[in-house]
């Protein structure tokens, strides 16, 4: 269903990302995309699996086409559901980069939701040497460094499934923990991963890219968005009979 999101984001990512550079798209993707004429887009087929498994294996996408990936200088993730609008240039460009969560980022780490459960690989013991809370919705870095973390985040989670001791925030979670490890060589604001309802006159003009206002159980779970489709009808049917009632 994030398909429907692309389209839009294609032709920002050509406009506005890294526009001084040869820049290359990876669209890992369950839907068959036919007659659609792209310039350097290359789309991956992926097997649909319910939520949250398409998020929790990121990594594993990443990985299943690493021999591409490797002819790159930088990789760069980014959810499909965003919005670049302003110019992001070299300032992006590290080892390894990451993004203050928009929830977080004048937030005491005491409050940061990384993983408790000692059972899962990305467990964090102790909170308060943590500088910052990082988005899973934009990170990138050199190929190398991108891969390495990939790899290593693959086999981490494939333990967490096993175990069942998969985290409250999935791969997010994930990537915190290996980047209280390995620290990122850049950190981004939030203004490259910032709440669309958070927006207004003040920040506006700095923000680079939006993370969009959905309804998230219309995305990621048909059968959770139609049990409330049903309510809500019913709630409706109910009070037109009630109208009646009073008539």
């Amino acid at each position: 269903k994030y398909i429907k999101f692309f389209w839009d984001i294609e032709s920002q990512i050509y406009k506005y990302f890294l526009s001084n550079h040869d820049v290359f798209i990876y669209l890992f993707t369950n839907k068959n995309i036919k007659n659609k004429k792209r310039k350097n887009t290359s789309v991956k087929k992926i097997n649909h699996e319910p939520w949250p498994m398409m998020t929790t294996k990121r990594f594993h996408f990443f990985n299943s086409i690493k021999e591409e990936l490797r002819s790159h200088d930088y990789i760069y993730y980014l959810d499909v559901d965003m919005k670049i609008v302003s110019n992001i240039d070299d300032e992006v460009l590290g080892t390894l980069v990451a993004t203050k969560h928009p929830g977080y980022e004048n937030t005491s780490s005491e409050h940061f939701p990384v993983c408790k459960n000692p059972n899962s690989k990305a467990y964090v013991e102790n909170n308060k040497d943590l500088l910052h809370y990082y988005a899973g919705g934009f990170f990138g870095g050199k190929s190398y460094n991108f891969l390495e973390m990939a790899n290593i985040l693959e086999r981490n989670i494939e333990q967490d499934l096993k175990n069942n001791s998969l985290p409250e925030w999935h791969d997010e979670s994930h990537l915190n923990h290996y980047l209280k490890i390995n620290p990122p060589e850049v950190t981004l604001n939030s203004n490259y991963c910032f709440d669309e309802k958070k927006i207004d006159l003040i920040n506006k003009k700095n923000i680079k890219i939006i993370a969009l206002d959905k309804d998230h159980d219309l995305y990621r779970n048909k059968f959770t968005y139609t049990k409330r489709l049903i309510a809500k009808t019913k709630l409706f049917l109910k009070r037109i009979l009630n109208a009646f009632r009073i008539l």
